[in-house]
């Protein structure tokens, strides 16, 4: 949610992707808006399922940095 002129904004949904890790499945959906993408993800399902789970969250996990750095056009 932003401010905008008229009173609160929301942001307009542009696309939802969603993949899972190749290393231990936890399903990873990248929500594409107007502004700076966001990722969701099931944190309970990524404290089980991760094997890096000193990394501090998936964006960080060896494992789900190649989806990542796709999904933003990094290479």
């Amino acid at each position: 949610m932003r401010l905008g002129l008229q009173g609160v904004v929301m942001p307009t949904v542009i696309r939802r992707e969603s993949r899972a890790c190749p290393r231990c499945s936890l399903p990873l959906t990248i929500v594409r808006t107007d502004g700076e993408p966001t990722f969701e993800y099931d944190v309970a399902k990524w404290g089980r399922l991760c094997h890096h789970p000193d990394t501090g969250g998936p964006l960080t996990c060896p494992g789900l940095q190649p989806v990542v750095k796709a999904w933003l056009g990094e290479t």
